[in-house]
């Protein structure tokens, strides 16, 4: 009995000491804490989302004149922040010599990020100011949510690529700035529909003639 209790107590004191060697070893667990750039693609990516779902909601619910307006602010919107996305997931280009050159690809690549997410974001409120123009009043009060939304949301953005971590460039290249943007085209004017034709007179229905009387038998 004396035995079986001794090697009892050195299995338990065994195991005590390895399982506490495995603790020591194994790393803790928690969520990975994401990078700069990937809370700007994050940011990105939601805030697209959300103002397309928006946007297409505006649809169902503008008048026929508003709805080129509102397409048009979706597919700019969509360009600009697919722009931005495509700026921050390519791959930066290697040098051989110090990594100078790394550094200012990183930072061009945020720069341009933010320029695509500027310019489509500007590009759909100037498509959903037109849009208010020709809107009836029940959806102007729609369509002005929007606008401050997007601007909201190009805000917000804007804010997450500035706490990207990648270094900022210290002095911008004259090749890296923004380009002046080319005036937009005059609209057509909308051709009018064509009068419609007077309906032609109604003939005059000749009068019947008087029925003869029956004579009496």
């Amino acid at each position: 009995m004396r035995i079986q209790r001794l090697l009892f107590t050195l299995c338990g004191m065994l195991l005590v000491s390895v399982g506490g060697a495995l603790a020591q070893t194994d790393p803790p667990e928690g969520p990975n804490p994401l990078s700069g750039k990937d809370r700007a693609i994050e940011a990105i990516e939601v805030n697209l989302a959300r103002q397309t779902a928006h946007l297409e909601g505006l649809l169902a619910t503008v008048p026929e004149q508003a709805l080129p307006g509102i397409q048009t602010a979706i597919d700019s919107l969509t360009a600009g922040m697919n722009g931005a996305l495509e700026m921050l997931d390519a791959p930066v280009a290697t040098t051989v010599e110090s990594g100078s050159a790394a550094t200012v690809s990183n930072a061009t690549a945020t720069d341009r990020a933010r320029e695509a997410v500027e310019a489509g974001t500007l590009r759909a409120e100037t498509a959903l100011s037109e849009a208010l123009a020709v809107a009836g009043e029940q959806s102007q009060a729609a369509i002005s949510d929007a606008i401050a939304k997007i601007a909201a949301a190009r805000e917000r953005v804007l804010a997450s690529l500035t706490g990207t971590d990648l270094p900022a460039p210290t002095e911008r290249s004259a090749q890296l700035a923004r380009p002046d943007r080319p005036a937009r085209p005059d609209r057509p004017e909308r051709v009018q529909a064509p009068e419609r034709p007077e309906r032609p007179e109604r003939p005059v229905r000749p009068e019947l003639p008087e029925r003869p009387t029956r004579n009496g038998g």
